[in-house]
């Protein structure tokens, strides 16, 4: 396409769904138990197990589109199509380790570092909600950029044709895969930074 044959800027926006949490029971008279029960039963990231983890997915698109032609010099149209008032849609599901009875089974410093460790989880995890919003963003923009073309000598066809073209340009670049991939690279990003959020500290007990 020569030249973009529509005027003003259209919008796609990244709209947030649920963000749901889910939870797995923990428990430990120490912090080295409370350790291994987040090793066995907390969730596995690439191999590892984590205290939290939070994914996110592409829960639907709505559509909205623009259209416009340009009639050629046989008399046929060529049509194009862009997404408008677009918007893509996410939703996170968050998972946290439930540690319900920990003010009765550790010592009252213990409490304090599991309390301290949990909130940093729950931060980190909030961290991963927002970075995936920012990453949602960035697809919307990606979406709006996209241009669709078709020829007809009916107008109205020419613009359906572009229509179809573009529809199929989103499904091509948007697949469940490609999304996976991309979530998770972003994911491994952020982890890159924080390592993977709070580390819990304990002494180690004597054999």
């Amino acid at each position: 396409m020569a030249s973009d044959p529509f005027k003003g800027k259209n919008t796609v926006t990244a709209e947030k769904g649920t963000v749901s949490t889910s939870t797995y029971s923990i428990t430990g008279t120490t912090l080295e138990e409370v350790y291994k029960a987040i090793q066995a039963k907390g969730p596995s990231i690439d191999g590892k197990h984590y205290a939290g983890a939070t994914v996110c997915s592409l829960a639907g698109f709505t559509e909205g589109y623009e259209y416009a032609s340009e009639e050629q010099d046989d008399g046929t149209f060529k049509g194009f199509a862009r997404f408008k008032k677009a918007k893509v849609k996410y939703t996170c599901a968050i998972t946290l380790p439930n540690f319900s009875d920990y003010k009765q089974k550790l010592s009252d410093e213990d409490q304090k570092t599991w309390a301290a460790f949990y909130a940093g989880v729950v931060s980190h995890e909030n961290d991963h909600v927002a970075d995936y919003a920012a990453e949602l963003g960035r697809w919307a923009v990606e979406i709006a950029a996209m241009r669709g073309e078709g020829a007809n000598k009916d107008e109205k066809k020419a613009q359906a044709a572009a229509k179809a073209d573009l529809g199929g340009q989103f499904k091509k670049a948007f697949t469940e895969a490609e999304n996976t991939k991309r979530l998770k690279a972003t994911a491994k990003k952020l982890d890159s930074v924080s390592g993977h959020g709070p580390v819990l500290k304990y002494t180690t007990s004597s054999p």
